[in-house]
């Protein structure tokens, strides 16, 4: 008599990581197609934003260099909404949120390959604001130590849960 091995069970938490993943990749992979599909909408519309809200805070602003630093904070903002480098960003984007689902996929199948495509996934998300908008830009900074942040907690936590891979 013939025993059939019963298959892997999934444990629950890891369970939970992947449906967050297949959730927040999805949202990250249709918002990278809108973004990139209304680039020029959306970086003019916010450029607009941002110039009311500069002249707001150099008006509130009281010392030279308080003047100074909102200076580099808005125009690294408005950096960042030139047409170009929001379509960069959406590509990276859509990219890095594929390899995470795909990653997430095959870990939820119990497949130890996914871990490495999603971490690969988490370093392109972390990497892109700095190559594309630059280390000197205020903000691309901001994004890269939320999204690092964020990114670097779920490939802790996937990392525990990687002994029921194989």
């Amino acid at each position: 008599m013939e025993t059939v091995a019963e298959p892997k069970k999934r444990p629950d938490f890891l369970t939970i990581l992947c449906v967050l993943t297949f959730i927040g990749s999805t949202w990250g992979i249709l918002s990278g197609l809108s973004s990139y599909n209304n680039a020029d909408v959306t970086a003019e519309m916010t450029r607009q934003m941002i110039e009311q809200q500069k002249e707001q805070a150099m008006d509130k602003a009281a010392t030279p260099s308080q003047k100074t630093f909102m200076n580099k904070m808005f125009s690294g903002a408005n950096e960042m909404m030139d047409t170009v480098k929001v379509k960069q960003n959406s590509l990276f984007s859509i990219m890095s949120n594929l390899l995470t689902l795909v990653g997430a996929v095959l870990m939820f199948r119990l497949k130890r390959t996914g871990f490495g495509i999603y971490a690969l996934g988490i370093a392109v998300f972390i990497a892109a604001p700095l190559v594309i908008f630059g280390p000197s830009n205020i903000f691309g900074l901001m994004m890269t130590v939320v999204l690092g942040f964020v990114g670097i907690l779920f490939i802790i936590l996937y990392r525990l849960n990687i002994k029921y891979m194989s």
